[in-house]
């Protein structure tokens, strides 16, 4: 997506790259963001904590290695938003009267529950990396 010529640029303090790199990652970096929140963070707010990754970026430009810059710019996007939905801006609420109450608890449910995680964890133990990274950032 982003050239190694432009991140060379960038990293060389050219301000047309960083533009170029701003228009071609906005969109990936904005869903990052909103997934990173499971959809909790307002658009305005995507929008800055964006704006913020590129400034870091650009103030970060010498630590960059030119072939790993998309990877680098995911990162502060991810860290920055995890860090707005820690500082508890975002927790969701739910509508007591939108629980509802169970009739009955049945014991062998929380065990068939239980069962099934772990056969999950088994299976996804056995798939190594990275396919086990992909499906725990994709479904976690």
């Amino acid at each position: 997506m982003i050239s190694e010529a432009t991140a060379k640029r960038l990293i060389d303090g050219d301000e047309t790259a960083l533009d170029e790199i701003i228009t071609k990652m906005t969109p990936l970096i904005s869903s990052i963001i909103y997934n990173v929140s499971n959809g909790a963070i307002p658009s305005v707010d995507i929008e800055e904590i964006a704006a913020d990754t590129f400034i870091t970026l650009w103030y970060n430009r010498s630590k960059v290695m030119a072939e790993r810059i998309e990877g680098y710019i995911c990162t502060i996007a991810r860290n920055k938003a995890r860090n707005k939905v820690r500082d508890n801006q975002y927790r969701q609420t739910v509508d007591i009267d939108d629980i509802i109450a169970e009739d009955e608890f049945v014991v062998s449910d929380g065990i068939e529950t239980k069962e099934a995680e772990s056969a999950l964890m088994t299976a996804l133990d056995e798939l190594g990396e990275p396919d086990k990274e992909i499906i725990l950032r994709h479904y976690l």
